[in-house]
């Protein structure tokens, strides 16, 4: 979970589409819209060299961030197919009840 929670991050949107998802893509792009509605927010409240600023700052740490979230997207989806795959093992191990 905490995995989970390091890619998904804690946005209320990004949390209801994971949780209704569980498609890390869609949550990226859910993330993507409300940084883009961010930079476009800033013009209404800063100045042009402000703003090119804070667009070259959100810039620089999201193209930091991704190659972060990609390594831990990638773990997380290892982790989880182990997961599952043990909780499998474990339910085949186990003896059938007849009803």
């Amino acid at each position: 979970r905490y995995r989970q929670y390091l890619v998904v991050g804690g946005m209320p949107e990004c949390v209801a589409k994971f949780a209704e998802t569980k498609d890390y893509i869609l949550v990226r792009h859910t993330q993507d819209t409300i940084l883009a509605s961010y930079l476009n927010d800033m013009s209404k409240y800063n100045n042009l060299n402000e703003i090119k600023k804070k667009v070259t700052l959100y810039t620089n740490i999201k193209e930091g961030l991704h190659p972060v979230l990609d390594i831990e997207l990638k773990i997380t989806k290892l982790l989880d197919l182990i997961y599952s795959s043990n909780t499998l093992k474990e339910e085949q191990g186990k003896p059938q009840e007849i009803i």
